[in-house]
């Protein structure tokens, strides 16, 4: 897991350093959500032996991350985000 929190750090330097408009929400938001979802695929490569069934499931998380990301950014489909 501590090369996981050195990419999330990493990750969440990148608006910090960009000065985007983020609030300490936006970052707490995004810490947790990377968090969330790099215990997840943990959990997922631990459990599952076929590589075609982890390729599979690293994909399905991605897209379940991506969205929830947009979702919170701008509210593509619903107004989580607005």
């Amino acid at each position: 897991m501590g090369f996981y929190l050195v990419v999330i750090v990493g990750a969440l330097l990148i608006p910090l350093l960009t000065k985007a408009p983020w609030t300490l929400g936006d970052f707490i938001v995004a810490g947790v959500l990377l968090v969330i979802f790099s215990l997840f695929y943990e959990f997922a490569r631990a459990k599952i032996s076929n590589p075609k069934s982890l390729i599979i499931t690293s994909i399905f998380l991605v897209i379940v991350f991506l969205y929830i990301w947009a979702e919170l950014a701008v509210g593509v489909f619903t107004t989580w985000g607005s």
